[in-house]
């Protein structure tokens, strides 16, 4: 998990998506008036929805807890 400096007083909520410049970080879970809970993808809990750009497969996308390279 990780905390960041926006909260309910900035418009977030929870389960919305936190996205960084290489793609999703994760969800969030929790709101303060000015910082939130994030779940990082690198959570055994985490899941989204996906799907592949070329052939247009849906699927759940979640880590092993293995490689925090691979999921």
């Amino acid at each position: 998990f990780i905390t960041i400096h926006r909260g309910s007083n900035q418009g977030v909520r929870p389960d919305m998506a936190v996205i960084g410049s290489n793609g999703v970080v994760g969800r969030v879970v929790n709101t303060s008036a000015n910082y939130s809970t994030v779940m990082t993808m690198i959570s055994r809990q985490f899941k989204v929805d996906g799907k592949l750009k070329n052939s247009g497969e849906r699927g759940s996308i979640g880590w092993d807890g293995q490689n925090p390279r691979i999921v």
